[in-house]
């Protein structure tokens, strides 16, 4: 956990956890705050930050081979060019790590709305701010509709934790 007022989370490739305090904040119980490791657990089980920089170190290898010689205009262009396309790579991520980290919630019945709740925090911290086709995350609007269509599609059998929330809680206090 860092402190800050960063409203941000994310996964490691070693495979730890980076929680800003200012996320922390704007939970309001202890399903958001699953529903958050959940997400980023989601991405160190399928490994997204190796494949993000083996795709990105490919990408700059090929570059490289075909202008053996780049002057700095071309490298400009050529890692902006390959920055956005990247950028789509990883909204697939994102929502593969929803997927997953909603699923991660139903199976142990945890409250799959603490995924919906999370995201309309984010909404209502960030908004819409950056255009999806230059951002790294799909918008939170939609990532929020995907997410109530996959709950409405599945049998939920919600199992109140008080273990979680004494965590929670005690998390919360902290920061």
């Amino acid at each position: 956990m860092i402190n800050s007022d960063q409203v941000n989370a994310f996964a490691l490739p070693d495979g730890n956890i980076v929680i800003f305090s200012g996320i922390i904040d704007k939970l309001e119980n202890y399903e958001e705050l699953v529903a958050l490791v959940g997400h980023e657990v989601a991405h160190i089980n399928n490994r997204h930050s190796m494949k993000m920089m083996s795709r990105n170190l490919a990408g700059y290898l090929f570059i490289s081979l075909i202008f053996s010689d780049v002057n700095g205009v071309m490298a400009i262009i050529t890692e902006n060019a390959h920055s956005l396309h990247s950028l789509s790579f990883s909204r697939h991520f994102e929502q593969e790590a929803d997927t997953d980290g909603l699923n991660m919630l139903i199976t142990n019945g945890i409250d799959p709305e603490g995924m919906t709740d999370l995201m309309k925090r984010l909404e209502s911290t960030y908004g819409e701010m950056i255009p999806e086709f230059l951002s790294s995350h799909p918008v939170t609007s939609q990532r929020k509709e995907y997410i109530e269509k996959m709950i409405s599609k599945k049998s939920v059998r919600i199992i109140h934790r008080p273990q979680l929330e004494e965590i929670f809680e005690k998390i919360k206090g902290e920061y």
